[in-house]
């Protein structure tokens, strides 16, 4: 992608966000409104969009976004949390030959993640996905491994978006490959009207080494944004944050097998939880309702919703409602350890945890 390419691509993006947030944008600079509380992780400067549990251990990754924005580290037990430096290591493009189309290293100062994913190893060598907007519009890829003063990541490559997307939630695959949403065209100058219309915009884009990147078939929906793979990598969940709803998609099988539902929020990030249920959290009502809220002078604070979804019937259990205050709205993810649940937002500098319900 060219260097004008990207940066239309994180204009636009940077102003769908601002159109679509209003003043919620202002709400993520600063710090936070209210005193340190029992039930708060704060010291984050970016809001943590998206949170990653690492098995086995005591640590969520969080994606603080914003440009430059960072990687946090969280500490479930002491609920404290630390910015990820990245390290490099010598001749990393020559020695991450998987992406080998990758430009350059990233640069902390332009560094803006979103979704985040991991391939976990047993050895304890993990690989971090991590989608990226400032600079270019790609998937920044890092080694991971958790030393006694937590998770340590090495930038080891990237996977360059192709023109005309714009990358939401990443999973890894094992064929050493990936897969993305792309929520809608950056460039296109009538999205708003197609959003609010609720015109298909997004879709799932697969890339792997030796053939890049491709479509899936009959992935295109209203605005994709969450996404989930199942375990024998026969599926994929996708969440629908415009239209309102989660879709079961087969991978690899013809003909296309779909099951969409329905659902009353606007579905953001979906992670898995420990029985193997699909836990996606999301906000607001309506696309427009949202819209109009984030247009109003004062803004608002939109409530926020967490629910289970059975991955091979599709039936949804509520678990949580948070409603909406001036502390914490607006939530993004939801990731379940042993005695909690955390819950990230891309609207406030802060995670809110409560005991498992």
């Amino acid at each position: 992608m060219k260097k004008g390419g990207r940066t239309i691509a994180l204009s636009s993006f940077i102003a769908v966000l601002a159109m679509i947030l209003g003043p919620w944008s202002q709400i993520s600079s600063g710090e936070p409104n209210v005193e340190n509380g029992p039930n708060f992780i704060t010291g984050l400067e970016n809001p943590p969009e998206d949170l990653l549990h690492i098995p086995y251990t005591s640590w969520i990754i969080a994606s603080g976004m914003g440009i430059p924005g960072s990687l946090y580290a969280i500490d479930i037990e002491t609920k404290s949390s630390k910015k990820l430096d990245i390290s490099y290591i010598k001749d990393a493009l020559q020695a991450g030959q998987t992406y080998n189309n990758c430009p350059a290293p990233i640069k902390e100062s332009k560094f803006s993640p979103h979704g985040i994913n991991a391939h976990f190893d047993k050895k304890g060598r993990h690989t971090l996905y991590v989608v990226n907007h400032a600079e270019r519009e790609s998937i920044e890829i890092f080694d991971m491994e958790i030393g006694s003063h937590g998770p340590r990541i090495t930038w080891k490559g990237c996977v360059v978006m192709p023109n005309k997307t714009n990358p939401n939630s990443v999973v890894p695959l094992k064929n050493g490959g990936l897969a993305v949403t792309s929520m809608f065209d950056p460039t296109d100058k009538n999205l708003k009207e197609k959003m609010l219309g609720g015109e298909k915009t997004g879709r799932v884009l697969e890339w792997n080494h030796a053939e890049g990147w491709s479509i899936v078939p009959g992935s295109e929906l209203q605005g994709n944004n969450g996404l989930q793979i199942s375990s024998d990598e026969r599926w994929y969940f996708v969440s629908g944050w415009f239209g309102r709803t989660l879709t079961k998609l087969s991978r690899n099988q013809t003909p296309v097998q779909k099951k969409t539902i329905n659902l009353e929020f606007l579905p953001d990030n979906i992670r898995w939880s420990a029985d193997g249920d699909l836990i996606v959290t999301g906000h607001g009502s309506t696309l427009a309702n949202f819209y109009e809220c984030a247009g109003a002078i004062s803004g608002c604070e939109p409530d926020s919703t967490i629910i289970r979804v059975d991955p091979k019937n599709m039936q949804t259990h509520n678990m949580l409602k948070l409603p909406d205050n001036k502390d914490f709205s607006t939530a993004s993810v939801a990731v379940q350890t042993q005695n909690e649940i955390f819950v990230g937002t891309f609207a406030k500098n802060r995670i809110v945890f409560f005991p498992n319900p």
